[in-house]
């Protein structure tokens, strides 16, 4: 007699020393609170883990159980947004093509060319580590003090004025990336720029990235090209090296050291994301869960999960490769198990650090199902749905992540 058995696997390092699982949990306007499908304003992650995404139809911010959305309406200048920031002191900047909205968590404040800003049209939002605001527009570089708009463009030193996006690095110089005129640095004072002649793969600048090592990473509409900290290029990547695609629309760190690059050729309508070890390459696109395949911007948030924006929805990755590192002060109880027809999950710690959702992934890295276990209650779950195979039970404390099998 066959009889279906179901092994949650607890974490004992003895017995594992790397676990492989990916999963991708997708929003879109049927699953979620998302008001539009379309997210060309990118994503955020406010000072409260909050996750706020920039749409054709407004602004949603996720707070992981609550959707709540903003329009004109509610004072947003306007509905289709292009990009998407936090501040220093936790109030979120809406970049759109009529100016650029500020929410301080109850009042919109809307800034235009009459407030100060060299055009309307808003690229892409960087707030530095001292308070100040910065945008990148086709007519140059635009600061924001909190009072006052700066503008800077080809006069001041910029190599050209089409500003395509911006972040900063540890000493809080901005770094901006070009149409055509490759990128350039501004220490408050001086532009630098490093065009062709950096052997900079092309001048072409969709995406810039420093790292924890201040190497900077550039994307382009041919691959990547990566600057060391002494501001000398070092390398280029490519699809021949493992690159999903070449056309590279945003690149991030995750808290190893892992660089993640969003990939969207255009003229493929091909994308993915691509993680990389600084050894190995690999990708995810819509054949392994990815919502769409025009990925536009992405995040990541403390507890290394990716978020990505796309044309067609967002969609959250966790990749939990190779965790091995728990805590072993948390307790789930799992039974029975085997089990074929129920399992019981019992948690047992501080009980309010744990009001908290826990997922029961497959051995492919698929959510089977989301469990809220809160104040320590136990929770009976049926496996009449469950195919016959090895299971994983997954919470989350912190930002610390693990996977337990027993």
């Amino acid at each position: 007699m066959n009889i279906k058995q179901i092994v949650i696997l607890g974490m004992l390092l003895a017995l594992t020393n790397c676990i492989n699982a990916q999963v991708f949990t997708n929003y879109t306007t049927a699953t979620s609170g998302l008001p539009d499908d379309f997210v060309n304003g990118g994503v955020a992650i406010d000072q409260n883990n909050n996750k706020w995404f920039g749409t054709g139809s407004g602004v949603a911010k996720f707070d992981d159980v609550n959707w709540t959305v903003y329009t004109t309406t509610d004072g947003l200048i306007d509905n289709f947004t292009t990009c998407i920031a936090v501040d220093l002191n936790n109030n979120i900047w809406v970049g759109t093509n009529s100016g650029v909205s500020k929410f301080n968590g109850t009042t919109w404040t809307n800034y235009t060319t009459v407030n100060g800003l060299p055009i309307d049209a808003i690229n892409d939002i960087k707030a530095d580590a001292v308070g100040n605001v910065w945008f990148a527009t086709y007519a140059g570089l635009s600061k924001f003090n909190g009072t006052t708009f700066t503008n800077y463009t080809t006069v001041e030193g910029l190599s050209v004025d089409l500003i395509t996006n911006i972040t900063t690095d540890a000493l809080n110089n901005i770094w901006l990336g070009t149409l055509g005129g490759g990128i350039s640095k501004f220490n408050g004072t001086t532009f630098t720029n490093f065009g062709s002649s950096s052997n900079i793969v092309d001048t072409n600048i969709t995406a810039i990235m420093v790292d924890h090592n201040d190497n900077k990473w550039v994307g382009t509409f041919f691959g990547t090209s990566v600057f060391n900290n002494s501001n000398v290029w070092v390398s280029d990547y490519s699809v021949l090296d493992g690159l999903y695609g070449d056309y590279v629309r945003d690149i991030k760190e995750d808290s190893h050291g892992n660089i993640w690059f969003g990939i969207f050729v255009d003229y493929l309508f091909d994308g993915a994301i691509t993680k990389f070890d600084g050894t190995n390459w690999t990708s995810y696109a819509v054949p392994q869960g990815l919502v769409d395949y025009q990925v536009k911007k992405l995040v990541i948030d403390q507890q290394d999960n990716i978020w990505i924006a796309t044309g067609m929805g967002v969609s959250k990755f966790e990749d939990v490769t190779g965790i091995t590192n728990v805590d072993s002060q948390i307790s789930v109880s799992v039974y029975p198990n085997p089990a074929s027809q129920f399992l019981n999950i019992s948690l047992n710690k501080n009980a309010s650090l744990f009001n908290q959702k826990i997922e029961i992934v497959n051995a492919v890295g698929q959510k089977i199902e989301e469990i809220n276990l809160i104040n320590n209650q136990n929770s009976t779950i049926s496996l009449e749905n469950y195919s016959e195979g090895i299971y994983l039970l997954k919470t989350a404390e912190g930002s610390t992540k693990f996977v337990v099998k027993k």
